[in-house]
């Protein structure tokens, strides 16, 4: 059904007479995402490595709120996304950037160790604020038969972001400074996400007479695909007596703890088998090129198909890369396994966002999001450090590897369990507002 309130579009709209606005508002998305992710996820590795020798900190002092940074985003998921729903992305999303270059501007200008815990925790709270959960939440009501090609085109602007935004802040490090580093991240954050959530977004189709998807017709046709059901509301406690909320959050954790452990130690495997950095450096460059390229291609036809049958395939290539990561050597072979695995990545991440909007709708979507991610996110926290302790075990990359493709695997396997949730399934109590 389209709402009979008619509220204006932003006066964007007029820029592009004849378009969904559903579009815009992924564009929007995107740039937004290119900065606050490229900002505060890939630029997190230059500060991390300039720290020591800008400062005199030692790799222990910058290592603790660095991982308080990346815990702390989980945590406060659950919070995000009760917030978003309620309020909406458009003020979240202003607040969390202007937050997240609050505490890079003290960053670069912090005297004593102790400093980084409180700015980064400040930093943190900002980037949980305007990233992935207000985004992926507010795509989620303006797209339902179309949510993976929106989701495709916007998540490329994160990929971009690493491509663009880290080479450029690893420039002015270098040449100006960590005080000029920060303030260009900040800059970014505040210059592109700000006045881009002002003018360009808009929370909900129906406000202005509009349909999700702009009325086009489903490419595929199920329940959980139909407005009544997408516009059913969720409490997190509802959420989580649901087995496919576990299942979905046990599969993830699996592939995120691998995925995200190989991410953090490629350039240095690369390095190991090769004898140089920049083969490394080169090898990501070539994941995350592919990882934009695989996100388009799948985005593409994702629509037209099972969610969970997709998520399932993909999980699987992606334990089948890391076995030929496990054994790739000599430069060639290290590069396919880079392209090979870059062309998951993305998907994994794109397709948890798509089945949490398939099972439980868009109405309540940031607060289950939220919630999942509370639980996947500290999962891939803890691979890089899980993958090095698996390394020094088992005597290299080619056994620690092993272990990553087996719970790769593991998780496609987990995902073929999930049925969307059955309201009937719910305890007495779940009702009770979380």
């Amino acid at each position: 059904p389209v709402s009979t309130r008619d509220a204006p579009l932003p006066a964007i709209a007029g820029l592009f007479p004849g378009t969904y606005y559903g579009w815009v508002v992924a564009a929007a998305a995107g740039v937004i995402m290119f900065a606050t992710v490229g900002v505060g996820f890939y630029a997190m590795a230059v500060l991390i490595d300039g720290l020591p020798d800008a400062k005199g900190f030692t790799r222990a002092q910058v290592a603790g709120p660095t991982s308080l940074y990346f815990v702390l985003q989980g945590l406060l998921g659950p919070a995000v996304g009760r917030i978003v729903d309620r309020h909406g992305s458009r003020g979240v999303i202003i607040c969390g950037a202007l937050a997240l270059a609050l505490g890079l501007l003290l960053l670069g200008r912090v005297t004593e160790a102790w400093q980084l815990w409180p700015i980064y925790f400040v930093m943190a709270t900002g980037f949980s604020l305007c990233a992935a959960i207000p985004t992926n939440a507010l795509l989620a009501r303006w797209f339902i038969g179309l949510r993976a090609r929106a989701l495709a085109y916007a998540h490329s602007g994160v990929s971009l972001g690493g491509i663009a935004v880290t080479p450029a802040a690893t420039f002015v490090l270098h040449q100006y400074g960590l005080g000029a580093a920060t303030s260009l991240l900040a800059g970014i954050a505040v210059g592109l996400a700000v006045p881009v959530a002002w003018f360009a977004l808009a929370k909900d189709p129906r406000d202005h007479g509009l349909s999700p998807d702009g009325g086009a017709a489903r490419l595929r046709e199920s329940a959980q695909l139909s407005e009544s059901y997408q516009r059913e509301a969720w409490t997190t406690r509802e959420a989580l007596a649901m087995p496919a909320f576990w299942i979905l959050a046990l599969s993830f954790s699996l592939v995120l703890f691998a995925q995200q452990g190989l991410l953090i130690h490629e350039v240095a495997l690369v390095h190991e088998r090769t004898g140089t950095a920049q083969a490394g450096a080169f090898a990501v460059s070539l994941t995350a090129l592919a990882s934009v390229s695989g996100r388009l291609v799948v985005g593409t036809f994702a629509d037209r198909f099972d969610k969970q049958r997709l998520a399932l395939g993909v999980m699987a290539f992606q334990a089948l890369t890391l076995v030929l990561f496990a054994q790739a050597e000599g430069l060639v072979n290290l590069y396919v396994s880079a392209v090979l695995f870059g062309l998951t990545i993305g998907n994994v991440f794109m397709l948890q966002s798509l089945l949490v909007g398939e099972f439980f709708g868009m109405t309540s979507f940031g607060r289950v999001f939220g919630a999942l991610l509370f639980v996947t996110q500290v999962a891939g926290g803890f691979g890089p450090w899980g993958l090095a302790q698996l390394n020094e075990g088992l005597g290299g990359y080619t056994g620690s590897l092993r272990v990553a493709a087996v719970m790769a695997g593991l998780g496609a396997i987990t995902i073929a369990f999930a049925r969307p949730p059955a309201r009937s399934a719910a305890p007495p109590s779940a009702s009770a507002a979380a």
